[in-house]
C-alpha cells in the first residue's frame, strides 16, 4: 500500500477489561487517527463496549477477535498486526489498557511525528502510578481515582512509537529492525509526550489482574509485586511467599536490531 489510510494509530491488546475501555478510548480517540483492538477476552466482548460509542468514533476503531489460547498472545497479536494492518498506517504504538498517552507540548501528534520522521523509533517514557491507598474498585475514572505517583524502581520504563514499514517484527513490546534501519529518538525529558501508567490500580483490581493472567508467559504477576509499587499498603499483606521478581524486572529487553 503506497498511501497508508492512517498516519498514526494505537494497537491495544485487551482481555476482559471492558469497564476501563470507554475511558481509555475517549482519551485516545482525539489524539490518534485509528485504534486497533485485539480482543483476547474470555468473559466479555470488546464490541459490547465499542457499539455504545457514536458512529463516527466506531468507524475509527477496528476490533480483531483474538480469543484462542496462544503461547505468547502479546507477541503473536503484535506481529499479526504488523502483517495484516501494518501497511495501513505510518506510525503505531502498542499500548495496554492501563496506559494513557499524554502530549506534553502544544503540537498535535501528527506534527510531532512528522518532525521526527528521520527516526523510525521514538521512545516514550512512563510516569508510574500506584493504588493511592485504595483497596477496592470504585466505578469512577481511573485517572480520577489514582493521582499519586509510585516511586517503584523499574527496569522497563518505556514504549515506542514505530514506523511500521521499517519494523521486521515485535519481540514482546520491543521492535526489531534491520541494523541499518534503526534510528531511535529518546524523549527522556518528556518534552513531547509521556505515558501515565496505572499498573496496579487498587488491591482488589490487582488481584483481578492476576486472575486474568499475563499476555507474556515470561512475565507473570504475583501478589507481592503489588507492594513493590505500593509500600504504604504493606499492612494489607497476608501472603508471605517472598517477593519474587517483579513483572518488569523479569522482562529482559530482547528487541533492538538483529
Amino acid at each position: 500500500m503506497n498511501n497508508p489510510a492512517h498516519f498514526t494509530c494505537i494497537c491495544l491488546l485487551i482481555r476482559d477489561e471492558n469497564r476501563y475501555l470507554n475511558e481509555w478510548l475517549l482519551h485516545h480517540l482525539p489524539i490518534t487517527d485509528h485504534i486497533y483492538i485485539y480482543d483476547n477476552g474470555i468473559k466479555e466482548q470488546v464490541s459490547t463496549a465499542t457499539s455504545k460509542l457514536p458512529k463516527q468514533d466506531q468507524s475509527r476503531i477496528t476490533v480483531i477477535p483474538y480469543k484462542n489460547r496462544y503461547s505468547h498472545v502479546q507477541e503473536e497479536a503484535y506481529n499479526h498486526f504488523l502483517t495484516h494492518y501494518g501497511r495501513e498506517t505510518v506510525w503505531c504504538i502498542f499500548l495496554d489498557s492501563d496506559e494513557f498517552l499524554i502530549l506534553d507540548c502544544p503540537d498535535t501528534l501528527p506534527k510531532i511525528l512528522t518532525e521526527k520522521d528521520c527516526y523510525n523509533e521514538i521512545r516514550i517514557f512512563w510516569n508510574e502510578y500506584g493504588a493511592d491507598g485504595r483497596k477496592h474498585y470504585e466505578p469512577l475514572p481511573v485517572r480520577q481515582r489514582f493521582l499519586r505517583r509510585s516511586k517503584a524502581s523499574k527496569t522497563f520504563l518505556h514504549k515506542d512509537f514505530i514506523q511500521t514499514a521499517k519494523v521486521r517484527r515485535m519481540i514482546s513490546h520491543f521492535p526489531v529492525f534491520d541494523p541499518a534501519d534503526r534510528l531511535c529518538y529518546e524523549d527522556t525529558q518528556m518534552k513531547l509526550f509521556h505515558i501515565d501508567h496505572y499498573y496496579t490500580k487498587s488491591l482488589e483490581e490487582w488481584q483481578e489482574k492476576m486472575a486474568r493472567g499475563s499476555a507474556n508467559p515470561s512475565c507473570l504477576k504475583n501478589f507481592n509485586e503489588f507492594f513493590l509499587y505500593n509500600p504504604d499498603m504493606a499492612y494489607l499483606k497476608t501472603e508471605t511467599n517472598g517477593c519474587s521478581q517483579s513483572y518488569h524486572a523479569g522482562c529482559q529487553k530482547q528487541g533492538g536490531s538483529l
